[in-house]
């Protein structure tokens, strides 16, 4: 399947934004949190990543790293690692800082190639997190063997 398959049939209600945000899920009357990555965001919710399988109750907040948080409903856990949340006061989330945050480096970054983002990241002291840091090798590795693959594959046919 394409890339412009893949959107065709894309039922989610809301446009999803990319993004690699060290965050928290906090529950048990703030007794309990669980560190993880927030893989992917929209006004209705998130994509929230952690290292090893955990339990985690179907009520929780979401905290990221300046302070705020926000209430959510878990809607999907897929191996205990990746849980789907959803928003419990969109417009809370909608007003926020993170999501003006996670806007501004979205539109920043958008048209930026993976070498460039990479730089970019480099640049300004973005790593210090191991996950971002792995990531980030993984989506250059990826981008380099694409443009290799490109070069060896689709260009020699062009010039005939």
């Amino acid at each position: 399947m394409s890339f412009g398959q893949r959107e065709q049939f894309n039922r989610r209600a809301e446009p999803r934004r990319r993004t690699l945000k060290r965050a928290d899920v906090v529950f048990n009357n703030r007794n309990s949190s669980v560190s993880g990555l927030v893989r992917n965001i929209s006004e209705a919710g998130a994509m929230f990543l952690v290292e090893s399988p955990q339990d985690i109750p179907g009520r929780v907040s979401l905290r990221f790293g300046n302070g705020e948080e926000f209430d959510c409903e878990v809607v999907r856990n897929k191996d205990g690692v990746e849980f789907g949340l959803k928003f419990c006061d969109r417009e809370q989330f909608d007003l926020s800082k993170t999501r003006q945050s996670i806007d501004a480096i979205y539109q920043m970054t958008k048209n930026l190639s993976p070498a460039q983002l990479y730089d970019l990241m480099e640049s300004t002291g973005f790593f210090g997190d191991g996950d971002i840091e792995s990531f980030a090798n993984e989506y250059v590795k990826s981008y380099h063997n694409l443009l290799q693959a490109f070069q060896e594959k689709i260009l020699p046919k062009l010039a005939k």
